[in-house]
């Protein structure tokens, strides 16, 4: 799902970012657009812990009839009948089946296997269906709920009259439809309303003569009948609940035919639109919105594998009070999207048809598998048209994440009903640089081809957090931070980290410089972790934002430590990569110094050995300084870590082994936050 948020306050790509796409640049015709109100729900409206079922639904059969409320959608109380005919096998004894139906649900009748069954209970949010004799695992039951819908608040199901001046933020023409996420089916039809419980879908609806009724998968048949139609629609694949959805309107149809890469035949995809919205060059232009669709779609389908459903639909609604909704099949989007400037949003929710209708969250704990991925691919697919525009977007969502002042939650900890609220840049930002700092940490070829092996092996199914981490452990077994860590880090605990950075420089040649580079985490946020285990590289420019060196990725595996490397002559800035982890530095950088003062008597003896002889190196730190020892040949290449840790006293004295040396000059070097001081070796025959 993809939110409208006010941008003119929060978008901010400086110059010395990538370049910006332009709909992400202030004063662009995307920022004119409304701002739609998140998904909040006030305390009165929270529910209980999800209720744990003990059958597995099959299919659900749904019948709506809306002829009446579309014909009088002026009245203040929306009400309509329907039918659900539930499929299920029961996996646990049991002597109950309960089924989410809230408050705004009369449940008029029940049928069990067709036998009219009078043992139920409608409680305030849920529907008891009760049994004499216990239900045995793996019987199949078919349920068959007949109910009335009856509210005059607008949830789950929304109907809105024609306004008597319009526009694009409104209805041109009467519209009824449903939205679900993350767990509002429950208040339009009796249901299992979790996203770990997919099922088979066939949606029917009733409707007046001259609407369409859209709904998931494809249309099987209509009934036409005195003043009405019926629209008979079916999935061909399994879906959460939160991804069914109704909708009906005065629509015309637009269609594009996409050939699929690697499967036989075309899909169709359809745009239904109001007809004003289809005037060339208008403000609302819907050829003009859609008409790089095929393009998008064929970029997903070379990254993420072959699409994975028998149609794609975009159905406008308004009012709406988000941007897009993945619906399976059936994408629902706001109608101020046909002003153009939003292929970010398009990418979002067709990327979704990947990560989070092929593969679906197992609970909202894992909902980072459907955001982030796809607010990732936003960046991913917006770089095919410019290289650059991978770092803009990915560095404007840093920014937006950090203006959040939400950094004491982790993202598997969010509460389900502000995951769309306040909790919303854990959900799309935070989330989304996690798929991109995995991409970064094993390559981003690496990384897709193992996303193809996930959505490959768990297609149509719901995915858990820890069944998407097992999926790259083994087809990617051993990364540089393990899976484990890297999970925990950034799922389980908040934050991020934060750096404290100091270098300094050595000559190298007459062209270039050895930079030791010394990092101190510094976490203020008591909740985050002590220090992140992550790799990192090294960004230095000239002061004026001209990038002279990126070097290698690192492994910072310790809350202090450091770092060297050959780098051209020319910068004056060294900073942590802003495109290797999601981070924040504070005080900038400093110059380590070398001081005689502080490093007093340092001295190597002997300094004259043979290979496999020990040599003793006496040094004086304060007591407390975290530093290194390490050792270089003459041509200050690194040849290994003689030491690095903590000192308890100020007087070291420290005994090494001169082994695998071949004859020559080697250099051993001190260094820690702010003192750094060089003694040679050598070696003899």
């Amino acid at each position: 799902m993809k939110l409208i948020h006010c941008l003119v306050a929060i978008l901010f790509i400086t110059n010395s970012f990538a370049q910006t796409p332009d709909y992400m640049i202030q004063g662009s015709h995307f920022e004119q657009k409304i701002c739609n109100i998140h998904k909040h729900l006030h305390s009165d409206e929270l529910l209980a812990e999800p209720v744990s079922k003990n059958y597995d639904v099959k299919k659900y059969q749904i019948f709506l009839d809306w002829y009446n409320a579309l014909n009088s959608p002026e009245k203040p109380t929306k009400t309509y009948s329907g039918i659900n005919s539930i499929s299920l096998t029961i996996q646990e004894e049991t002597d109950r089946l309960l089924f989410d139906a809230q408050s705004t649900l009369i449940i008029d009748s029940v049928f069990v296997d067709n036998i009219k069954w009078t043992d139920f209970q409608k409680m305030p949010e849920l529907l008891s269906v009760n049994f004499s004799s216990p239900l045995s695992p793996e019987a199949d039951i078919n349920v068959k709920i007949y109910f009335t819908f009856s509210s005059e608040q607008a949830k789950g199901f929304y109907l809105f009259n024609k306004p008597a001046s319009v526009s694009y933020n409104y209805n041109p023409e009467v519209i009824a439809y449903t939205m679900s996420e993350p767990d509002d089916a429950r208040y339009w039809v009796p249901c299992s309303d979790l996203p770990s419980d997919k099922a088979i879908v066939e949606i029917s609806g009733k409707v007046p003569t001259g609407f369409e009724f859209i709904s998931n998968g494809l249309l099987q048949s209509t009934e036409n009948g005195d003043k009405y139609t019926i629209f008979n629609w079916k999935s061909a694949h399994p879906m959460a609940t939160y991804l069914m959805v109704a909708n009906a309107s005065k629509y015309i149809k637009l269609t594009q035919s996409y050939p699929l890469k690697n499967q036989s035949g075309n899909i169709e995809i359809q745009h239904y639109v109001w007809a004003q919205d289809t005037v060339s060059n208008g403000v609302l232009d819907a050829n003009r919105t859609f008409a790089n669709f095929p393009e998008m779609m064929s970029f997903f389908e070379l990254n993420f594998g072959d699409y994975p459903f028998e149609k794609y639909a975009h159905i406008c609604v308004a009012p709406f009070s988000f941007g897009g909704m993945e619906h399976q099949t059936a994408t629902s989007v706001h109608r101020n999207w046909l002003t153009g400037n939003v292929s970010h949003g398009i990418a979002h929710e067709l990327a979704h048809h990947w990560l989070g209708d092929l593969i679906t969250c197992n609970s909202w704990q894992d909902i980072w598998i459907n955001e982030g991925g796809a607010t990732w691919s936003e960046a991913l697919f917006l770089s095919s048209w410019d290289p650059s525009y991978y770092e803009g977007v990915l560095r404007n969502y840093a920014n937006r994440y950090f203006m959040d002042n939400e950094v004491t939650t982790a993202i598997r900890q969010m509460n389900t009903y502000e995951i769309f609220g306040s909790q919303y840049t854990l959900a799309y930002y935070k989330s989304g640089w996690f798929y991109h700092m995995m991409s970064e940490m094993v390559g981003k070829d690496n990384f897709l081809a193992a996303l193809r092996g996930i959505l490959d092996r768990y297609k149509y199914q719901s995915v858990s957090t820890d069944m998407f981490k097992e999926a790259l452990k083994d087809l990617i077994p051993n990364p540089p931070i393990d899976w484990d860590t890297f999970f925990y880090q950034w799922l389980d605990m908040p934050g991020h980290p934060i750096y404290k950075i100091g270098y300094k420089t050595e000559e190298y040649s007459t062209d270039s410089l050895k930079v030791f580079v010394s990092i101190d985490q510094q976490q203020i946020n008591k909740f985050a972790p002590e220090f992140y285990k992550m790799p990192i590289r090294f960004k230095l420019t000239d002061g004026s934002d001209n990038i002279i060196f990126i070097s290698n990725q690192f492994i910072n595996d310790k809350q202090h430590q450091l770092f060297d490397f050959i780098t051209p002559k020319g910068f004056n800035f060294v900073e942590i990569d802003p495109m290797s982890v999601l981070h924040k530095s504070i005080g900038g950088t400093y110059s380590l110094v070398e001081s005689k003062d502080d490093i007093i008597d340092s001295k190597i003896f002997p300094n004259v050995l043979k290979n496999g002889e020990y040599a003793t190196l006496l040094y004086h730190l304060p007591a407390g300084s975290f530093h290194s020892v390490k050792l270089y040949d003459l041509n200050g290449n690194y040849i290994r870590t003689i030491f690095e840790g903590t000192i308890s006293s100020s007087d070291n004295e420290l005994r090494f082994l001169s082994e695998q040396l071949s004859t020559g000059a080697y250099f051993v070097k001190i260094l820690s936050a702010n003192f750094s001081d060089t003694k040679a070796i050598y070696i003899v025959e």
